[in-house]
């Protein structure tokens, strides 16, 4: 942990589209079901070499029965592990048209909806054809402010459902927590963070902490640079601080920022997201370092961030608190490296808590 100028204090903006990594033998499990393919041949093994895509075959030891689909993996026609073949029909409830389509790439992915289901799909070799097979559905839910969810399900709002704002969800506490200022305050369950589309572009806006505008405090705690001082009055500095990295803290962060910037119109992270209405919601604010940590975490399950900032450099997002040294907290999201900086340039994500 340490001062990273280096990283935070270059021009270091963001942005991955919601992208899966679906190994090609997963999404050969469902071939033989989904697809007619020739007749089972001589007994092989898995990860052996086959002659035509499409051929199925089964490998006995004892009770146990292995059995294998000839595909495409890579360059190579190999047997791969698969399941017994079916003869039942898959329903469109869980399968939609697009499974079985033709497709250009061997290898290609796309993820698509079909109702309120979410599907995964892969580009395979199957016989002498490039199709379209499902790796993996998932039915998609809706969580209210109460953290309902629709369609009906036997359990509550979960990671990756969409929240009341049409955010991802990316935290549920395990007991209600406190965000002074939210429309839950004392009662608060969840977390969403709106999309990279958030600021009507595709990509998450990169902003500096602060601005030099002369409204923070100094070490005298006289009016200060906000972009080398602090929101927090001297006296009370050090509990502040430490209290403003909690999960919750977000948004009394948020507002402390944009308080002590006062009528300072220019672009920083804080008064962009506190002046956000999305989704219906106008309550989005700048994460805390613990809930940015959070965020990290669940990114895959969120989606929108990049490999890399607009500008080439690592993918480093703004947190809403400060360090002890009057430094702001930010995260590496390539890596979960949490640093801080004196201002610079990184990503900014709003969340709200409800």
């Amino acid at each position: 942990m340490g001062n990273v100028n280096s990283e935070l204090g270059k021009v270091i903006p963001y942005g991955i589209s919601r992208h899966r990594v679906i190994p090609v033998v997963l999404a050969l499990l469902l071939a033989v079901s989904l697809l007619s393919v020739a007749g089972p041949v001589s007994a092989a093994s898995s990860g052996q070499a086959c002659k035509k895509a499409g051929l199925t075959a089964t490998s006995k030891s004892g009770k146990k029965t292995t059995y294998l689909l000839c595909a495409k993996v890579g360059t190579k026609l190999l047997w791969v592990n698969t399941k017994p073949p079916t003869t039942t029909t898959t329903t469109t409830t869980t399968v939609p048209p697009f499974s079985g389509g033709s497709c250009a790439r061997v290898g290609a992915q796309k993820e698509v909806t079909s109702g309120s289901m979410s599907v995964s799909l892969l580009c395979s070799k199957v016989g002498t054809k490039n199709l379209w097979v499902e790796v993996s559905s998932k039915q998609n839910y809706t969580c209210d402010a109460l953290g309902v969810r629709a369609p009906s399900s036997s359990s509550s709002c979960q990671v990756g459902d969409t929240g009341p704002g049409n955010g991802i969800v990316f935290y549920v506490a395990t007991t209600p927590f406190i965000a002074s200022g939210t429309t839950c305050n004392t009662a608060c369950r969840y977390l969403e963070a709106a999309p990279n589309t958030w600021n009507g572009g595709s990509t998450d806006p990169y902003l500096v902490w602060s601005t030099r505008f002369l409204g923070c405090y100094g070490y005298l705690d006289a009016l200060a640079n906000c972009e080398s001082g602090s929101i927090y009055p001297s006296a009370s500095a050090a509990a502040s601080r430490t209290a403003a990295v909690a999960i919750g803290m977000g948004m009394a962060n948020t507002t402390a920022i944009v308080a002590r910037h006062g009528v300072d119109t220019s672009p920083y992270a804080a008064g962009m997201v506190d002046s956000l209405t999305f989704g219906g919601q106008s309550d989005w604010y700048l994460p805390s370092k613990d809930e940015l940590n959070q965020l990290y975490i669940q990114k895959s399950a969120v989606g929108g961030f990049a490999n890399k900032s607009p500008h080439g450099t690592r993918p480093v997002y703004w947190s809403s608190s400060e360090h002890v040294m009057a430094n702001q907290w930010g995260e590496t999201f390539d890596n979960g490296d949490q640093h801080f900086s004196n201002n610079g340039y990184a990503g900014v994500r709003p969340i709200r808590a409800f």
